[in-house]
This record gives C-alpha cells, sequence and structure tokens, in this order.
C-alpha cells in the first residue's frame, strides 16, 4: 500500500481491532449467563458464567484502549474524555475532526 495515500493505515487498523473486541466482549458478555437459564446448558453453568466474565473483562479492556486513542493527525485523545463520548461510534475526532477511517483503505 502507498504510504502517502494511506498515511493512518496502522492506526486504523488497531482502531478496527479494538472496536471489534469491544463489541464480541458486550455481545457474549451478555450471551452466557443468558443460556445458564437454558437447562440443556446447566451442566455448564460455572463454565459459562466465567467465559462471560472473561468477555466482559475483553470490553472494559478494549474501552479503556479505545478511549486512550491518540487521533492519527493531531496526536490528541481521539475520543476525548467526555461524557458523550462513544468509542466506535464517533465519526470525528473531538480535536481536529479527522473523520473515521480518513487517510486509511477502510471505508
Amino acid at each position: 500500500m502507498n504510504n502517502e495515500k494511506y498515511p493512518y493505515e496502522k492506526s486504523w487498523k488497531q482502531h478496527r481491532l479494538l472496536t471489534r473486541l469491544m463489541t464480541t466482549g458486550i455481545v457474549l458478555g451478555f450471551i452466557f449467563p443468558i443460556l445458564t437459564c437454558v437447562k440443556i446448558f446447566a451442566p455448564l453453568e460455572n463454565l459459562l458464567l466465567a467465559a462471560a466474565l472473561f468477555m466482559i473483562i475483553i470490553y472494559l479492556a478494549s474501552y479503556a484502549g479505545l478511549m486512550s486513542r491518540k487521533c492519527p493527525q493531531c496526536g490528541e485523545s481521539y475520543f476525548g474524555w467526555t461524557r458523550d463520548a462513544t468509542p466506535g461510534f464517533s465519526e470525528s475526532c473531538k480535536n481536529c475532526g479527522l473523520h473515521e477511517y480518513e487517510g486509511s483503505s477502510f471505508q
């Protein structure tokens, strides 16, 4: 890939990974405990609850990683530590306005 055409490719790739981990963690973190309510999965209750805890930890770690991400353009916090900051759903940097995935081959 041409680095001049896509100067922020590496940074946005990390962003996508953290966003996907966060989404996976929150979805599976709530699905696993629900499965313990189904009789078929009753013997696996402890395992499912441990898996749910693990997924919630993955969610929290990826959320913290996203919130502390630096904008590839201005170097400041991309989302900012504000009450309305929602990682994975903001379309531009809170500081310089760089749009999500701008400067990369991602869309």
